[in-house]
């Protein structure tokens, strides 16, 4: 397995590359063309993006991935669950393009503070589809382990986020970023439905009638699962972001926007691997005792990768910040001590995350994420309160230290139960 984890890092790695030099240009197109607060509105965008088009799939990626490498050796049963989860994208799909369409307005003055935004909000309706479509065939590749084809397709959707967000801040600003985040992932549709049909996983005609009602319900858990995810961390990156911005100013805000997104960049190169390897591995392991082989060989290999990672980060903080944003954005340095701490503890927590979905121990999942998102934000404002706009990176380390705490208490208990299925199968 150790072969197998360095070849799909390796992989990952190439569309690591691609999405951080396409994170790096399209932060030098904003900050060409903005400062430090334009950085709200396009961190405000991008939560509500993630919200929304995780919502049209149904969000249901984890469990494609999940049921898609749990019955690894039965396709037909595959193909199942992907005509349920297809019919899911269908209903929840038309039901908010009509929705944001017509609230297109509103919409973009709540979550932008502006209307001048409701024709890229509305762009996002017209192509709220084709980018369900996307995600859902980026999980059943990702599910059948077709490490290859999904590279290309995540190195083909940064290589259009610049091409677009390069055509269009030249005529727009930063409305064109905007309406670049709302398109791209729906222009690379075609080509993932393309490589679907190259590794002949399916045809048309297999999708010709919806899904079975007991499969919907089957992918109902861990929709759940991570519509949750997605709701509670958008809404209290958002309610930091605001508290920020109304008590030192959107520049302040936007700073710690800018530090978030630096710090997402670097986190890639390690948070792929959780994505593309373990998490379809979790799902198959069938023995108490090879997952813990599996978890080990994670921290082994992954967190001393992030510790290296943030160390470098850290030490070349200054340089990356010019390189990445501009000398506008040098005042954020002093944030990144903390970020970085923050950051080291947020992949040991998220290994167990990842385990944690994979299993569906959707209880504990659910609690652990409506929980530690409402800590990070009254813990931020307590911080920010008495330490000012760094209490807010100090609030992030401390908060995903006591969720590495829980998760670690969780998944102990689960794989150490006498009644988990793992035991049954452990030799």
């Amino acid at each position: 397995m150790l072969k197998v984890l360095f070849r799909t890092s390796f992989l990952s790695a190439l569309s690591v590359v691609a999405r951080g030099l396409s994170l790096l240009i399209v932060n030098k197109l904003l900050a060409s063309v903005a400062g430090p607060g334009a950085y709200v509105v396009l961190g405000n965008f991008q939560n509500a993006y993630v919200l929304i088009s995780s919502l049209a799939a149904g969000s249901t990626a984890v469990g494609i991935t999940k049921y898609t490498a749990e019955h690894f050796d039965n396709q037909p049963r595959q193909q199942e669950i992907w005509r349920a989860a297809l019919s899911i994208t269908v209903v929840c799909s038309a039901v908010l393009a009509i929705f944001c369409f017509i609230l297109a307005a509103p919409l973009s003055y709540y979550i932008l503070g502006d209307e001048q935004f409701k024709s890229s909000i509305r762009l996002l309706s017209l192509f709220i589809f084709p980018t369900a479509l996307h995600l859902v065939f980026l999980a059943i590749l990702n599910g059948r382990k077709k490490v290859g084809s999904y590279v290309i397709a995540n190195v083909a959707t940064s290589i259009i986020l610049v091409a677009i967000s390069c055509l269009l801040v030249k005529t727009s600003g930063v409305q064109g970023i905007v309406a670049s985040l709302a398109l791209y992932q729906a222009l690379t549709m075609p080509l993932t439905l393309y490589l679907c049909f190259r590794e002949r996983l399916f045809s048309i005609g297999q999708f010709s009638s919806f899904g079975r009602l007991t499969d919907c319900w089957l992918l109902g858990k861990y929709s759940i699962m991570a519509l949750i995810s997605a709701i509670t961390g958008p809404l209290a990156q958002y309610a930091i972001r605001t508290y920020l911005a109304k008590t030192h100013g959107v520049d302040s805000a936007g700073l710690w926007e800018a530090v978030n997104r630096l710090s997402g960049m670097y986190l890639l190169i390690v948070i792929s691997p959780l994505t593309v390897y373990y998490l379809p591995r979790f799902s198959e392991i069938r023995a108490a005792n090879e997952l813990k082989r599996e978890i080990k060989l994670g921290y082994l290999i992954i967190l001393p990768c992030s510790i290296l990672s943030a160390f470098l980060i850290y030490f070349y903080r200054i340089e990356l910040t010019v390189l990445l944003f501009s000398e506008k954005f040098v005042s954020m340095n002093v944030l990144m001590g903390w970020q970085c701490v923050g950051d080291v503890l947020k992949i040991g927590s998220w290994l167990l995350g990842f385990l944690m979905l994979a299993r569906g121990l959707y209880k504990p999942f659910i609690a652990t994420e409506l929980i530690f998102a409402t800590t990070s934000v009254i813990l931020s404002i307590l911080f920010v309160r008495n330490n000012g706009p760094l209490g807010a990176q100090m609030a992030y380390a401390l908060n995903y230290a006591a969720y590495w705490g829980a998760t670690a208490i969780i998944t102990h208990r689960h794989i150490n139960s006498p009644a988990s299925p793992l035991n049954r199968h452990t030799a």
